[in-house]
């Protein structure tokens, strides 16, 4: 992991910044609490004293994006809308390699609104009062502090397992933004992006500390222990990995004799809550194993109630509402901060995470 500059030591804050546009980028912000300066994270697209105008661009962006999300369950007409929209965020082909280099339709429309409506420059003159690192979970803050001449560090971190040419400012050879890449796919394509080699870090996707255990990762050992049990029930990698295990866990947490929860497997929307139908889905396939005891299903539902109760609500038509909140959980929080903390409380026992790339 890069570490921050700052001139005390073992003191390191940042501005942590988030966007409300989806739990992905936000739930990486959160993980990221302990050294967000005044321990809070700092939401570009609605913060006091924003400019109206500013605010304005950011409620119809999420205006959008929600609304396709949701009018994609629209008997063909919705489809169509919606393979329109994700054109515009088109993800091109890995392969062949070459030169991406080219800005797209929707990095172009970020930087006339940051260029040509001052988008964002209230916000970068607000954090140049205190000259500490920024740190953006989403792409427009990065971009922004860049244009506005923020004279602090600027970092990005990546929340996606792969990235669209957005991620990455017009001319990225001549960018100082430095990248937190989740995965080797989102490293590549940041180089075919054209973002200079020693601007990217491969970190992995940021844990907050009740899932790891801190420092020494005690938690995350012993979660990871368990996890392996129900993913190998045979034992066939752990018998031809078990030294490489031992290395990584320790000895006495790599191998436990019995499992601490049955299979489980999360299923999590995204913040459109677009999803849900997959979700029940995904439990009605599964019926027979939930019924036997051989699979727990856990539907994420975030801070939308009415996913929440869409979850319950044919859950209970399957004729499996014994089994809600025993082998059937749903988490929902009346806010981001208990959405966090009850996703996060839940990770420890899922072995199997099913969501969107994103998230």
């Amino acid at each position: 992991m890069v570490k921050i500059k700052s001139k005390k030591k073992n003191s390191q804050k940042a501005w942590v910044v988030a966007v409300d546009m989806g739990y992905g980028h936000q739930r990486a912000a959160y993980s990221l609490k302990e050294i967000a300066y005044g321990g809070k994270i700092i939401n570009a697209s609605s913060y006091p004293g924003m400019p109206r105008s500013d605010r304005k661009i950011w409620r119809e962006s999420k205006k959008i994006y929600e609304f396709i999300s949701r009018f994609k369950r629209v008997p063909v007409v919705g489809e169509a809308a919606f393979n329109l929209y994700d054109k515009f965020q088109e993800i091109l082909p890995f392969y062949p390699k070459r030169d991406l280099s080219e800005p797209n339709l929707q990095l172009k429309q970020f930087f006339y609104l940051v260029k040509k409506k001052h988008w964002g420059k209230h916000l970068i003159n607000k954090l140049e009062k205190k000259q500490l690192p920024i740190i953006a979970t989403f792409p427009v803050p990065a971009f922004m502090a860049e244009v506005w001449d923020y004279s602090g560090e600027i970092y990005c971190v990546v929340c996606d397992a792969d990235i669209s040419r957005a991620w990455a400012p017009p001319n990225p050879a001549k960018s100082r933004i430095k990248y937190f890449a989740p995965t080797y796919r989102a490293v590549e394509r940041l180089r075919l992006y054209g973002v200079k080699t020693e601007n990217i870090f491969l970190t992995g996707f940021p844990l907050p500390p009740e899932l790891t255990g801190g420092r020494f990762l005690g938690i995350l050992r012993n979660d990871l222990g368990y996890r392996l049990l129900n993913l190998d029930p045979k034992r066939k990698y752990i018998s031809c990995y078990e030294k490489t295990i031992i290395e990584h866990l320790g000895v006495h947490k790599c191998c436990p004799r019995k499992p601490n929860h049955p299979l489980t497997l999360m299923f999590a929307v995204g913040g459109a809550g677009a999803q849900r139908d997959l979700g029940i889905e995904i439990v009605k396939s599964l019926s027979k194993k939930i019924k036997t005891n051989k699979i727990r299903i856990v539907l994420v539902a975030g801070i939308r109630n009415e996913v929440n109760q869409f979850f319950r609500k044919n859950i209970r038509n399957l004729g499996l509402g014994g089994y809600l909140d025993k082998n059937i959980k749903t988490i929902f929080a009346a806010n981001r901060e208990d959405y966090f903390r009850k996703f996060n409380r839940a990770l420890r026992t899922v072995d199997i995470l099913w969501t969107k790339p994103s998230e």
